[in-house]
């Protein structure tokens, strides 16, 4: 059926009770998946080196590249699996990212459901662009992190994920413009239960783009802007991934 596949360094307690809401939220939702937690052992958490080993392991054609704190729908993934065994590359939401705050996540509990999550919303609500209360903020209302799917060919097609990155930023944004530019159709799932969720496990004001290979990755990212698909193709087969 599917693979979800996550890349995951165990820096904080918090982290570590997310991934274990994971995989008991897609476990429970798709009882014959696989789930492939790929955990870091260097000392740089280099997440596209992890997503490339745990697509090499998927025993399932379809492959989910899954944040381990992050949430989606039951017919989200449904979806997901459909459009993407079509040669898509999917993101598995609309594109509404929203952030729970710990407040909200004390209301939690293991038997984790959307519903719970769903509840911690407004009635009706629609979401806004950096709205935030004591429950949750919505980071983006056009994001394409966090939880990725394709088949194996379709992987193998736009080679992996960039082996040129380090450690964590632009990787996400960087997949889905070279799977652009390789004519790959490049899906973004709106169904009736349509939002990404994402537990916390930092402090909120903590600045994610503070490591010392972020602006590396910046320039990574746009060096594939740049280029035609031509180039692109030449590019991947540079890679060892």
């Amino acid at each position: 059926m599917i693979s979800f596949i996550i890349a995951y360094r165990r820096d904080t307690s918090e982290r570590q009770l997310n991934l274990e809401y994971c995989k008991a939220y897609y476990k429970t939702l798709i009882p014959e998946c696989e789930i492939i937690v790929k955990e870091s052992t260097d000392d740089i958490f280099n997440k596209c080196k992890l997503y490339n080993l745990g697509a090499a392991e998927a025993k399932n054609n379809i492959i989910c590249f899954l944040d381990s704190d992050v949430f989606v729908s039951e017919c989200s993934i449904k979806k997901s699996i459909e459009l993407a065994s079509k040669n898509n590359v999917v993101i598995g939401y609309n594109g509404v990212a929203i952030y729970l705050s710990y407040l909200s996540k004390q209301t939690l509990t293991k038997a984790l459901t959307y519903d719970d999550l769903l509840t911690i919303l407004p009635k009706n609500y629609k979401p806004t662009r950096l709205e935030k209360n004591k429950m949750f903020e919505v980071g983006n209302l056009r994001a394409v992190g966090g939880c990725l799917i394709m088949t194996k060919d379709c992987f193998k097609d736009i080679n992996g994920f960039n082996p040129n990155f380090i450690g964590w930023g632009y990787e996400d944004n960087e997949i889905i413009q070279r799977s652009h530019k390789l004519l790959k159709l490049v899906v973004m799932v709106n169904t009736k239960r349509p939002y990404l969720f994402h537990l916390p496990h930092h402090n909120i004001e903590e600045d994610k783009s503070d490591h010392n290979f972020y602006n590396n990755n910046q320039l990574e990212y746009q060096k594939i802007c740049k280029m035609d698909s031509n180039k692109i193709k030449q590019y991947i087969k540079t890679w060892k991934v």
